[in-house]
């Protein structure tokens, strides 16, 4: 948001306590850019006091929100903050400024870190803090005063004790950001596991440091065996015991070492997942998040199960011991070079067995995938039509239908189960067959001399090294692919675009007039089966118009299709004239007053519930809007009132009627001249909530524009006009006067 868009909303809301009230002309900026911003900054600063934040908190906040060149709506400012407040200064700053998607780094002060840190920093020194912020086109430093006041800034006054706080926003570093990624064309898991970058290297050192150890092992355990048993020399044997038992042990160490971390890995891993995904998943178009069911989302969620299960699993290190293979093979080849090719070949046919493997198991997981769903599917159907199959006597064909997809569910799983059994077969012939024929070719080599014997035992140890991670990563081949499947889900999960991503650069809204426009509009379900189509409506500002008909004619899609939240497949919508697919989805959302069928209360004070639609919006208007929905007695029995506090699991303990009225009052402090109304329940429409309904029909009909949803004709007689929906067809447009004519003919 750019300043003069900031000034412009600030004062329009500083004017809108009263729901009918316009706003005022913007004052004129100030000609520097810095003052400018310095003048958004106290205003911001004003707004953001009023949440509890002390006035001195609140101007270093803005400011640095306000010069760092990212545009937030303020409704994410002040969610930014914390809602328990810390008495530190620089920690509410710091909390907020990284959940608004800043890294915060905090380091001594200095001529650099000030220069270069960004177009606004923190210091923090013994005369306080300030922000200290740069002019982009000179490069000179300003200090904030008192009022976000600019004066020059000499960094002569820096102490050797002060220390600076900068602020880089999460796209321009962060790895896992779609920018980052375009430049290093890594995908979402590949760019996640480049932050671990010292953790591999760590598991690699330790992964060279075992390796050594297995080499010496083998060189111990054959001086061992030469020495004492073969020669007698008992002087030598504690030395070369104590020897042993140091490399068994950390052996041990560092093998439970890798272990811990591999572990720690795969949960922080699974965190930041399952976490992201959540996230992503929310800031989906609902026309794409909503159309999966609850069970197709949580299987997203879990789709990082497998990558977790892999890390800690022995395929794990035997994928990173598999990377020293040819230090093994050196170390043999150093002794004999024909058993070097041995184990070489070994490696060969391992990798092909694998290769052959992974192919075969892709084919049959994606068999077993699809019988499974296909099984899954069949089941649900039968549940959700169980009183129709009942009803016309088919339960004997349904069940043959049902037995029929688990008979080819289990024969795919037989032979993924099959697959597997003969992979490990094929490898562990390869495994014995190689550590065989390399014994064999070794004893022969030395012709069972006492020497010999101790060079076939340790080219025996260091081969079991060399191919043993070989042999269990061939095991692990249906996991492996498995894996291959969750980090495709992940990646394509992440790359799907968001609405913010898809709708960036778009256009901003002015306050509307209410002049909406349909042209052609049509939907299509999920089967591409149309639900509505051809729909033409020209609607005035001012307008009253009601939607009815059957259940799924798509009466609530319409008013999504508005409200940007369900794509617009056919034709264009139109506000004051403008394609609404030119807006900001954020922007015309807020921009546009909405009541839902099934409203809900989100976690914390009913306060902040309010505050979403209007985070401006003074107590003395709180109040008298909940007066106006009938909500004031209901409110005042509360504890705290408006702060009372609504648990997460206490949201949904609210009754529909309770919830219903405070979407109502989020609708008035939205302060829209467009107003949409899904349907209400007929149990609720008898009582006062109908009575609301009524009275917003009358008070605003002219002034703002109206589109409701009611299949009752008390209600439909009171539009100015009506659309009705048939299933499949072109939408009827009917003036009410006519209606009532066809009614009474």
């Amino acid at each position: 948001m750019t300043a003069r868009d900031l000034l412009k909303r600030l004062e329009t809301f500083a004017a809108s306590d009263d729901p009918k009230k316009g706003g005022v002309e913007p004052a004129t900026p100030a000609p520097s850019s810095i003052r400018e911003k310095c003048a958004v900054s106290v205003a911001a600063a004003a707004i953001i006091a009023r949440n509890g934040v002390d006035i001195q908190t609140a101007e270093v906040f803005a400011s640095l929100v306000i010069f760092s060149g990212q545009e937030f709506p303020l409704k994410n400012v002040l969610g930014a903050l914390p809602r328990n407040l810390p008495s530190e200064a620089q920690t509410v700053v710091t909390i907020g400024m990284a959940n608004l998607g800043f890294f915060v780094v905090d380091r001594l002060a200095s001529r650099d870190a000030i220069e270069n840190g960004g177009p606004a920093v923190l210091v923090n020194d013994r005369g306080g803090k300030y922000v200290v912020v740069t002019d982009s086109r000179t490069g000179q430093l300003f200090q904030l005063t008192a009022n976000a006041e600019p004066v020059p800034y000499d960094l002569k006054r820096l102490s050797s004790y002060a220390r600076v706080a900068t602020f880089e926003y999460r796209s321009a570093i962060d790895p896992l950001s779609a920018t980052r990624r375009g430049h290093t064309g890594l995908r979402w898991i590949a760019a996640l596991s480049s932050r671990f970058q010292g953790v591999w290297l760590t598991l690699a050192g330790i992964s060279f440091l075992l390796a050594v150890l297995g080499v010496l092992s083998a060189a111990a355990i054959s001086t061992i065996f030469s020495e004492v048993i073969t020669r007698a020399a008992l002087g030598t044997l504690p030395l070369l015991a104590v020897g042993l038992i140091l490399i068994v042990v950390a052996d041990a160490k560092l093998s439970d070492l890798r272990s811990n971390i591999l572990s720690w890995v795969a949960n922080r891993l699974e965190f930041i997942v399952n976490a992201a995904s959540f996230e992503h998943i929310l800031r989906l178009p609902p026309s794409l998040s909503e159309r999966a069911s609850p069970a197709a989302q949580a299987a997203r969620m879990r789709s990082f199960e497998g990558i977790r299960d892999f890390l800690v699993s022995p395929a794990c290190p035997a994928a990173m011991d598999i990377v020293l293979a040819p230090f093994y093979a050196v170390i043999v080849a150093l002794i004999d070079w024909r058993s070097a090719l041995v184990l070489v070949g070994a490696m060969l046919v391992f990798a092909l067995v694998f290769l052959i493997g992974l192919r075969a198991a892709r084919i049959y997981i994606s068999v077993v995938a699809d019988a499974a769903t296909e099984a899954q599917r069949i089941a649900i159907e039968t549940f959700d039509r169980l009183q129709t199959i009942s009803d016309v006597g088919l339960q004997h064909v349904w069940a043959t239908r049902l037995s029929a997809s688990l008979v080819r569910d289990q024969a795919a799983q037989a032979q993924l189960q099959k697959l597997g059994a003969a992979i490990e077969a094929v490898s562990s012939s390869v495994f014995s067959g190689s550590i065989i024929i390399l014994m064999v070719m070794r004893g022969l080599a030395v012709q069972s001399s006492i020497t010999g014997g101790v060079e076939v035992l340790a080219m025996t140890i260091l081969g079991l090294r060399c191919l043993l991670p070989f042999h269990t990563f061939c095991l692990s081949i249906l996991r492996i692919e498995q894996i291959r499947k969750s980090v495709a889900q992940v990646n394509e999960l992440k790359e799907m675009p968001t609405e913010l991503e898809r709708l960036k650069g778009r256009e901003r809204m002015e306050d509307l007039a209410g002049a909406l426009s349909l042209v052609n509009v049509g939907f299509r379900s999920a089967d591409t089966r149309p639900v509505f189509v051809a729909l033409d409506l020209d609607v005035r500002p001012g307008e009253v118009i009601a939607l009815y008909g059957p259940a799924g004619t798509g009466k609530s899609i319409i008013l999504k299709m508005i409200l940007g939240m369900m794509e617009i497949g056919l034709g264009v919508i139109r506000l004051d004239g403008v394609d609404i697919r030119q807006f900001s989805v954020e922007e015309l959302r807020r921009r546009v007053s909405y009541v839902p069928q099934q409203p809900a209360l989100l976690p914390g004070t009913l306060r902040e519930n309010l505050l979403l639609a209007n985070p401006l919006a003074s107590d003395a208007s709180l109040q008298e809007i909940l007066k106006v929905v009938g909500l004031d007695e209901d409110v005042r029995q509360l504890p705290n009132g408006l702060d009372y506090h609504i648990a997460a699991d206490e949201a949904r303990g609210f009754n529909d009627e309770f919830r219903l009225r405070v979407a109502f009052a989020r609708a008035f402090l939205t302060n829209s001249k467009l107003i949409l109304i899904d349907e209400l329940p007929n149990s609720l429409m008898e009582g006062s909530l109908g009575e609301l309904l009524r009275r917003i029909i009358s008070d605003f009909r002219g002034e703002r524009t109206i589109v409701f949803v009611s299949h009752r004709a008390d209600f439909l007689s009171q539009a100015d006009r009506m659309v009705e929906l048939s299933y499949g067809g072109v939408p009827r447009i009917v003036a009410v006067s006519r209606a009532k004519s066809e009614k009474r003919a």
